[in-house]
């Protein structure tokens, strides 16, 4: 057994190895456009961007909205901007924004003139041209340059970095007003191409499995955000009997997955991550005992697609290839982290009103014996604040976690299910699942006890359960009345008499 793991290991080093042999760039394939910008200093960038984007400044081209950028020259703007730090990278960006954009003054010229053509002569075919003319003016000069940079190799990654990098720069408080709204504006429409480019039509669904190639399984690893992949062995055991792993792809991006689901097969709905992820147990490998698909870690891998939902089509779409593959699954649920609920709590008992609301009476008195058991000198507002700062408490006193429990497990259900903004759930992983469709099922205390689940949420996680039939409606109800529907069990936790109105 261990022969045959040691072989897969170099197997998959040995993958990497020959990946990063062919790709690292040799001294002469250095291109000489970056060089020179590095020798020169920063105060060339301006200078040699500008002579690359001379044709969008043509004012021949921006009358007759043909503005080309020659293939070329987007291969030098690409080449020099992969090597360019974040502050060179907010020089260009500011300069697309502020040089490149829309042309307000023949914007405001062509307005006054519909405005001033006769509304009742919606046939007039001139009115229909000024309408065509306004309409290519309110696009700016760079749209260009950003949809020719997608028909490069990796032109679409460097597009989802230039977002980022947009948003990025959107927050740098050096910059005047105007900057700030140019570098937003440029980050609107870059997010407006990526929206068409990845809709769900142009995306692959893949599996990836412990045979996928070294590269995307580096990455899965590298990306991983809910739980971090601790090594080979790991990785092996999410990849492997009664785990799935689905993935997003673009076909301009084939080694970077963009969003990844991970899936395990179980009997019942789990109630803890530990079970999961422990790739030293003895598990029973028949998946045709599992009649639930637990998704446990969902990420988004590229920080420049925010905003464009991907999410709630690869969970729609990886059931179906669930139920095809094992028609006996008849139980969809997730086991989600509640990340922000501890940083709310305390927040919240700092000012105590609210807090003191929910606690009852019960309450009170558990939180007194609670104080009694380690000599808390204080009242029970001040001893959740000390456990909540001392999480340590909770896993070396039983007692005390046993006293606690149904308090922070009322005030986690509040938290989720009506502590909103602007209507939605104010927690973000809620919020996601809800949209999709889901109801909130179950907490479960002490799903997590690592340091970032303690952190996180004191140890409780969440099932968010998908009732296939009900899944529209819910989702409908969600994001039109801002309704979240529960179970009974959480419905008990709440004391709420109705069951999804909250």
């Amino acid at each position: 057994m261990l022969i045959l793991l040691l072989t897969d290991l170099a197997g998959v080093m040995l993958k990497f190895s020959l990946r990063i042999a062919k790709t690292w760039p040799s001294g002469d394939k250095l291109n000489s456009l970056t060089r020179m910008v590095h020798n020169k200093g920063t105060s060339r960038i301006d200078t040699v961007v500008r002579d690359i984007l001379h044709p969008l400044s043509n004012e021949q081209r921006k009358r007759e909205a043909g503005r080309i950028v020659r293939r070329n020259d987007i291969g030098k703007f690409s080449d020099l901007y992969k090597t360019l730090d974040i502050q060179s990278r907010t020089k260009i960006l500011s300069l697309l924004a502020k040089d490149y954009g829309c042309d307000s003054q023949m914007i405001a010229q062509q307005c006054r003139t519909l405005v001033q053509m006769n509304d009742n002569s919606r046939d007039d075919p001139s009115i229909q041209q000024l309408e065509m003319k306004l309409n290519k003016s309110l696009k700016p000069a760079y749209h260009s340059l950003l949809t020719q940079l997608g028909t490069l190799r990796n032109g679409v990654k460097l597009l989802i970095d230039m977002r980022y990098d947009s948003m990025h720069a959107a927050k740098n408080q050096d910059l005047c007003t105007t900057e700030i709204q140019g570098l937003r504006n440029l980050n609107e429409h870059i997010g407006d191409i990526l929206g068409m480019w990845f809709s769900v039509g142009l995306l692959q669904l893949s599996q990836i499995s412990w045979s996928t190639p070294a590269a995307i399984l580096e990455k899965l690893a590298e990306y991983e955000a809910v739980h971090a992949v601790r090594n080979w062995m790991d990785l092996k055991h999410r990849l492997g009997p009664k785990r799935r792993c689905y993935a997003f792809f673009h076909a301009n991006m084939p080694e970077e997955p963009l969003i990844v689901l991970h899936v395990a097969l179980t009997e019942t709905i789990s109630d803890n991550i530990t079970d999961i992820l422990n790739y030293k147990s003895k598990e029973d490998t028949a998946e045709n005992s599992a009649e639930c698909a637990i998704f446990y870690s969902i990420t988004a891998t590229q920080k420049g697609l925010q905003g464009i939902e991907l999410g709630a089509y690869l969970i729609q779409s990886v059931v179906q290839s669930l139920k095809t593959e094992l028609p006996q699954l008849n139980v969809y649920s997730s086991l989600s982290p509640i990340p922000g609920f501890r940083k709310w709590l305390l927040s919240e008992l700092g000012r105590n009103d609210k807090i003191r609301q929910i606690i009852n009476d019960d309450d009170t008195i558990s939180l007194q014996k609670a104080c009694q058991l380690i000599n808390h000198k204080g009242d029970g507002i001040s001893l959740l604040v000390h456990l909540l700062k001392n999480l340590r408490l909770l896993n070396q006193n039983a007692d005390l976690a046993t006293s606690v429990k149904d308090i922070l497990m009322k005030l986690c259900a509040f938290y989720i299910c009506k502590v909103k903004r602007r209507g939605y759930a104010l927690d973000a992983v809620t919020n996601f699942h809800l949209k999709n469709g889901a109801v909130v099922w179950r907490l479960n205390w002490m799903g997590d006890t690592t340091l970032s689940g303690m952190q996180n949420s004191c140890g409780i996680m969440v099932n968010y359960r998908y009732y296939l039939e009900d899944m529209p409606s819910n989702s409908a109800d969600y994001i039109g009345n801002h309704n979240i529907p529960v179970s009974e069990y959480v419905n008990k936790l709440l004391r709420a008499d109705e069951r999804s109105n909250l």
